[in-house]
């Protein structure tokens, strides 16, 4: 079952259409377009490609001709709809979706077309749809090949070399304008990215075919620093951000290629521990990632974790928002509640010692003032004070003298 959900943004309407038995087995893949949204393609295990018409409730469905199931499905809502099956061929259906998008009588007379065929033996992994060559971009399951079909001849005109040495575990297209999300072909960007199971991803400029004399086409940048699968990707026109199986998430400025900041999700090893127990595999693997000018969202498993990028004003707002939790009544929580209290007794308590200690100093500077002499100085001035003068002496002797006269009277 294919169900969809159509939401008009102007209000609350929401409107859900589901599609039963349409498929004679699982569903493996759906595919959508920003420049045909009223229409969704969905491939299945009985090896159909079917259409759905999101606002009308229409339903059509095209036969790929191989009982392997679909693994990827692309699509040019302009000419064509292509799928690649387990098998390793990849079909193509020269139809046009846009008439049908606004006018549902014409759907089943669109979709009943004959297709050509793309004979292969590597099972298909991804198909990303170029718009301004008419080509496909082929990925294949456990390999590191990568190659780029003409829609028109159905030949092979371009391979994707030296990037990767282990096997691709992720491929991500960017056919247009990454501020707006709209295509334009004067200012959209063609950026393949590619990421393997050893961390390493690689941006391509697919636009350097265009010429038509390019048969191979190196990584434009290579980004090394994750040393696990990589799971997700973001870009914008300044910040390419990188997620992998381990939970680290690297932005980097796709400019210059240097790394601007580094976060990860792993926030405590028992809790790896306990999805490991659970027969999670990859427990902090990243999923999505979503990003404005201040903030990068993350999805990994059950979870979403904010960052902030922009300030640390920005993330000390966001702290500040955020509520403290309930103290616990456990044994362990008094404990250390009693802990933190003995530590702030023993800090004030210094504190109050330090400022006594200045005040009394400062008592006694004010009455004795102090006198900054070298030690030489200190010493003459000893010695000075220790040797008796001739006065003293005649002084001592007349003191003397005196008391012994009143003795003997």
């Amino acid at each position: 079952m294919v169900g969809i959900t159509h939401i008009i943004k102007q209000g609350a309407s929401i409107n859900y259409k589901d599609f039963r038995a349409q498929h004679e087995g699982a569903v493996t893949v759906l595919e959508w377009s920003r420049n045909c949204e009223g229409v969704v393609l969905s491939g299945g295990e009985d090896g159909y490609v079917c259409a759905y018409h999101a606002t009308f409730g229409c339903f059509g469905r095209l036969y790929s001709g191989s009982p392997s199931h679909i693994k990827a499905i692309a699509w040019n809502p302009n000419s064509c709809v292509i799928a690649g099956t387990a098998e390793g061929s990849i079909h193509v259906w020269q139809t046009d979706l846009t008439h049908i998008e606004n006018n549902p009588l014409h759907w089943y007379n669109v979709l009943d077309v004959p297709h050509h065929c793309i004979q292969g033996t590597l099972p298909i992994k991804s198909l990303h749809c170029d718009m301004v060559s008419n080509s496909v971009i082929v990925g294949y399951e456990d390999s590191t090949l990568l190659k780029i079909y003409d829609l028109r001849e159905l030949v092979c005109v371009a391979m994707l070399e030296d990037g990767h040495i282990a096997n691709i575990s992720y491929v991500e297209y960017y056919e247009k304008n990454v501020t707006t999300g709209k295509y334009n072909p004067e200012i959209s960007a063609r950026i393949l990215l590619t990421g393997d199971a050893s961390g390493k991803l690689c941006l391509w400029n697919i636009a350097e075919r265009d010429s038509g004399q390019v048969s191979s086409i190196k990584p434009l940048r290579v980004f090394v620093d994750h040393t696990t699968e990589i799971t997700a990707t973001f870009m914008d026109d300044y910040k390419l951000i990188i997620g992998s199986a381990d939970g680290k998430v690297t932005v980097w400025d796709q400019l210059t290629g240097e790394l601007i900041r580094q976060f990860s999700t792993v926030t405590r090893r028992s809790h790896y521990r306990s999805a490991q127990a659970r027969g999670i595999s990859a427990p902090f693997a990243i999923k999505c990632i979503c990003c404005d000018d201040e903030r990068i969202t993350v999805a990994m498993g059950r979870t979403i974790r904010t960052w902030y990028l922009a300030s640390k004003e920005g993330a000390k707002k966001g702290r500040q928002r955020r509520k403290k939790p309930a103290l616990s009544s456990t044994s362990k929580a008094l404990a250390r509640l009693e802990f933190q209290n003995d530590v702030r007794e023993s800090t004030q308590l210094l504190a109050r010692e330090q400022r006594d200690r200045e005040e009394r100093r400062r008592h006694l500077e004010r009455y004795i003032p102090s006198i900054d002499f070298t030690d030489e100085e200190m010493m003459q001035y000893a010695i000075l004070l220790s040797t008796p003068t001739e006065d003293e002496d005649e002084q001592i002797s007349e003191a003397i003298a005196r008391s012994l006269s009143l003795e003997n009277s």
